[in-house]
């Protein structure tokens, strides 16, 4: 079912004070930057993606100043989607490439985000 986290996410006021001191500390080492990450630095198979501002509109936490991505194969993304849908708990999905991604927010507001290929 879950397969690995993906990435973790958190704003910053100063991305890049946020990477140095990780990169410092951790010595974790930086990746290339993506549209919505000011900096993504390697953390084992993962990500920690850090973004500007939660107040900033472009960032894609919505405020809760946190998310975590998991990657899971496409019967988990379905039934996963299945149950937000039972539940009545609004959710996003969208489509990047052949990636299907699942967003919404858990009950403290955190971003939650599926990600799987597509079949």
């Amino acid at each position: 079912m879950f397969m690995e986290v993906n990435h973790i996410g958190i704003t910053s006021r100063d991305p890049e004070v946020s990477a140095n001191f990780y990169r410092e500390i951790f010595g974790l080492p930086q990746k290339e930057e993506t549209e919505k990450a000011a900096k993504v630095l390697g953390i084992g198979k993962s990500n920690i993606a850090i973004y500007g501002e939660k107040d900033d509109p472009a960032s894609p936490v919505f405020g809760s100043g946190c998310d975590f991505a998991i990657r899971v194969d496409p019967k988990s993304f379905r039934e996963i989607e299945q149950r937000l849908f039972s539940q009545r708990l609004e959710y996003g999905v969208r489509k990047s490439s052949k990636t299907l991604f699942l967003n919404f927010h858990d009950p403290d507001g955190y971003l939650v985000e599926l990600m799987c290929e597509e079949e």
